[in-house]
């Protein structure tokens, strides 16, 4: 984990030990597991990239999931 701001991390999920197969399963049991122990809502954007991930992030505030897949990625 690399944590940015009190309030902002990036996780790299791209090998995972418990091996859960998609990246966005992974974010909503992050995102479960603050509200369970804070009673605060999380954002998360997952991606390719810590760029397209702060972007996807941005998409639904509050409390949303947003996924950005490789395909979704290629510049037009």
């Amino acid at each position: 984990m690399e944590g940015v701001a009190l309030d902002e991390a990036y996780l790299d999920v791209t090998e995972n030990k418990q091996n859960i197969p998609y990246a966005s399963t992974i974010a909503r049991h992050i995102k479960t597991a603050i509200l369970q122990e804070t009673q605060l809502t999380a954002t998360a954007g997952v991606s390719i990239n810590k760029f397209l991930a702060k972007m996807a992030s941005g998409q639904n505030k509050p409390n949303g999931l947003t996924v950005i897949l490789p395909e979704q990625a290629i510049a037009q």
